[in-house]
Order: structure tokens, then sequence, then C-alpha cells
């Protein structure tokens, strides 16, 4: 009468080649994600990742690090992974790992001490922008306050070694959550940030706002 999860790792003709069982003893698994040579394993209840594999191991192995509450795992350069998640006190954490051994290389907590913030990359993967030639990464961020929501998008520089640094903050106060950001695109030297109803735009150099479009 017991439960737990399994991975099958199957090649292109189906045939299974690699395996590992006994798992989650107890629990049941809502998704499976991947990236690289990992795959983490999404707690049916919880929604977050409670087992993270390292499946270039026969037979797949526990890795030693990529146990953050991030839901998503995203690659930034051919050595670096990342994932984004609540961090412990508040606020967000962008945690660098190695692409190779999956261990903790570096990160940093952002839009910590503004009470209960949330962010669409918590939820939705295509909320968090790479761009690996200018070794950006945006993330939008909203919270909830006495005088509406205040949105804010994060860019990050990155390097080769998984150094994090924080380039700036556009932020917006706004009086519903009806605008809250969802998403950024770089189009040459200018950043688009994508709300409900709303477009921002600003330059890559500073971060200065330079134009606002609502639809």
């Amino acid at each position: 009468g017991n439960t737990s999860v399994s991975v099958y790792v199957l090649d292109k003709s189906l045939t299974v080649i690699n395996s590992a069982g006994q798992l989650f003893p107890e629990g049941k698994a809502s998704a499976v994600r991947f990236e690289r040579n990992f795959a983490r394993i999404i707690d049916e209840e919880s929604g977050e990742p409670v087992i993270v594999l390292d499946l270039s191991a026969n037979p797949p192995a526990l890795a030693q690090s990529l146990t953050g509450n991030s839901a998503y795992l995203y690659s930034c350069s051919d050595d670096m992974l990342f994932g984004i998640g609540k961090a412990q006190g508040g606020g967000l954490a962008l945690t660098m790992y190695d692409a190779d051994t999956g261990l903790t290389v570096n990160g940093t907590v952002f839009a910590d001490g503004e009470g209960e913030v949330f962010s669409k990359a918590l939820t939705d993967r295509r909320a968090v922008l790479i761009d690996e030639d200018k070794k950006l990464i945006g993330v939008p961020v909203y919270s909830h306050n006495e005088f509406g929501t205040k949105n804010s998008y994060y860019v990050f520089t990155y390097d080769e070694n998984g150094a994090v640094t924080q380039k700036g903050v556009i932020d917006s106060l706004d009086v519903d959550d009806s605008s809250v950001f969802r998403r950024g695109s770089i189009n040459g030297d200018a950043l688009f940030i994508v709300g409900g109803g709303r477009i921002i735009s600003a330059r890559l150099s500073d971060l200065k706002v330079i134009g606002t479009y609502e639809y």
C-alpha cells in the first residue's frame, strides 16, 4: 500500500537504458523538469522540487546540490545553470550552479525587505529573460502594499565564473495588479518589459525608462 517515485531513462528506440527507484517514499510527483543532465522531481502537494537526479550517473544519483526551491533551471552558458526561488527570510534568490556537477557556484538575494514578494518566474519558465551574448538575466517581481501594487524588473549581469551582480531595477507603482510585469525582451540596446496592458521600454546601458505604451 506504499507509494514511491521512480525515474526511467529511455533511448530513441524507447529502450530503458537507466533507471532509479524508491526515490520519494510516500510521495507523489506532479512533474519532472529537465535541464542538461539533471532531472528535478516536483512534489504534487507543494509544487516544489524535492529530488534532483544526475542522469549522467548509472544508476541516476542524487545531485549534490540543486536542492533550492526554484521550479525551473535555466542554462545561461555552456558551464552554468541558474534557478530562481523564494529566499529564506524574505525576498527571492538567484542561484548559479555548475552545469556538470550541479554544485552551487554563486548566488544573490534580491527584492528582500519589501514584505512578501512574488514573481511570474516562479510559475512560468518564459518569464525569465536570458541573453547569453550580453550576459544578462531579467526577472519580474511584484508585491502589494497600502498604495497598490509595486512592479519591479530586476536586471543582473554574470560572468563565466558564475559571479552575479545586480545591474539595476525598474520600478512602477500601480493602483491594482492588472499591470503586473510578466516578461522582458531585448532588441538592440533597448529592454522591453511586458505587463498586463502595458509595455515599458528602457535603455540597456543605464535602465532609464524611455517610453511606455498602453494597449
